[in-house]
Formats: C-alpha cells, sequence, structure tokens
C-alpha cells in the first residue's frame, strides 16, 4: 500500500507543487514500478491537466512506459489530438518496441490533425528496410510488423503521401514469405500495384503451410487491379 502512495499524490497534485523525489524516482535505477504505478493514479484521477503536464515536463522517462501495451491500455482516456505533439516530439525516438508503442497509439486517433505522424512514422518504417544490410535482421522484428499492423489498419491510412511508393520498394527485402504476403496484401489495396501484383503472380508458388491458395488470391488481386485501371 505504500508503495501507491507516492505516485497517488503525484496524480493528485492540482496546484503543481514542486515534489522532489518524483523526479528521483522517475529517472533513478529502478523506474518502472513507479511509472506504472504513476500512470495507473493518473488514469484513476481522470484529470487530463495533470497528465499532460506531466507529460510535458517528463516525456521522455515516461515515453517506454507509456509506449507499452498495459501503459497504453491505461492512459487510453487522455489519448486523442492533444497526445500528438508528444508523438510528433517521438517520431524517431527509441527501440523497434517504442516505434511499435508509438504506432499503436497514433493507430487510436483518428482525426486528419494526426496525418502528419503517420506520414513520419510510415516513411520511418519503410526507412528501416531501405538501409542496405539492416533489412534481413530486421525483417524479423515482430515489434515492426506489429507497427506495420497498427500503421496500415489506420482508417487515414490511405492519406499517407505515396504510400504505394514507400511500401513497394519493401517486398525487395530480404522477408519471409508470411511479411511478403502481409506487405501484398497492403499493396492490393492500391491500383498502381497492378504490375507489381502480376510480377509476384508469375513467381508465385502454393505449399502445404499455406492457410488459402497464394496463386489465386494473386490473380484475383491482379484482375481487381486491372479493372480499376482500366476505368
Amino acid at each position: 500500500m505504500g508503495a501507491w502512495i507516492r505516485p497517488a499524490l503525484v496524480a493528485a497534485n492540482h496546484c503543481d507543487i514542486p515534489i522532489r523525489w518524483h523526479e528521483k524516482l522517475l529517472s533513478g535505477p529502478y523506474p518502472n514500478a513507479y511509472a506504472e504505478r504513476l500512470l495507473a493514479c493518473l488514469a484513476a484521477a481522470g484529470n487530463t491537466e495533470i497528465f499532460f503536464r506531466l507529460l510535458d515536463r517528463d516525456g521522455n522517462a515516461l515515453l517506454p512506459h507509456i509506449c507499452s501495451y498495459s501503459g497504453r491500455q491505461q492512459i487510453a482516456a487522455f489519448i486523442g489530438d492533444r497526445l500528438i505533439p508528444f508523438l510528433t516530439v517521438h517520431l524517431s525516438s527509441g527501440t523497434d518496441e517504442i516505434f511499435a508503442g508509438l504506432c499503436g497509439l497514433a493507430r487510436t486517433i483518428v482525426s486528419p490533425f494526426i496525418d502528419e505522424v503517420l506520414t513520419a512514422l510510415f516513411q520511418r518504417w519503410t526507412g528501416s528496410f531501405a538501409r542496405g544490410g539492416e533489412a534481413g535482421p530486421r525483417g524479423t522484428s515482430i515489434e515492426l510488423w506489429r507497427a506495420f499492423n497498427d500503421l496500415a489498419g489506420h482508417p487515414r491510412f490511405d492519406q499517407i503521401e505515396d504510400w504505394q511508393g514507400l511500401l513497394s520498394p519493401v517486398l525487395q527485402g530480404s522477408l519471409r514469405w508470411y511479411e511478403k504476403q502481409t506487405v501484398l496484401r497492403v499493396l492490393e489495396r492500391d491500383p498502381r500495384s497492378y504490375i507489381q501484383i502480376e510480377s509476384m503472380l508469375f513467381k508465385a508458388e502454393d505449399w502445404e503451410h499455406f492457410n488459402e491458395s497464394e496463386v489465386e488470391r494473386l490473380e484475383g488481386a491482379a484482375e481487381s487491379l486491372f479493372a480499376r485501371v482500366a476505368d
């Protein structure tokens, strides 16, 4: 019970009274437990002003905790347009895990104001495969593909400028068969992918572990895209 008193005091600090031990606990050698309890207390208090005040002041320290799955669940009530400046500041920050968390946060914001953030995050994702030699090992990163699913699943994904042109070269990297399928499923949305889909169709083979025929899937996608191009 005693471990919750300090984060509860910070979450209830309406008058913004300086609390010296807060920064020490947040930046000390063992900040995880304190940060997790702090987010839980902020969520319970439900005070938006206190949350964003702390985010402005301690954003770097809170970043890995807010980007974790549990952290995103805790601050769900605070996620909205007001979080966009925080995301903008940290677009290039951290590991693949933090990057995936940023994409997860962005996915829950559906207003037009998120478009620039989506574009920057998608450029970061595709850029991971554009740097020679890095695409192979990074292609197996679970966090990297979780980030892709959140970006591609965003309602405003199509607002990313030239997303098809950014995504298309990724297929030239060292991807596993199921990673290529994941990319292809997104490229199939855009008529500009017709030639590339046709090219992939000529090389496609079906294997026993496929849940459905990839050849038939690509044939259907190519026919659909051709019809849209013809129109």
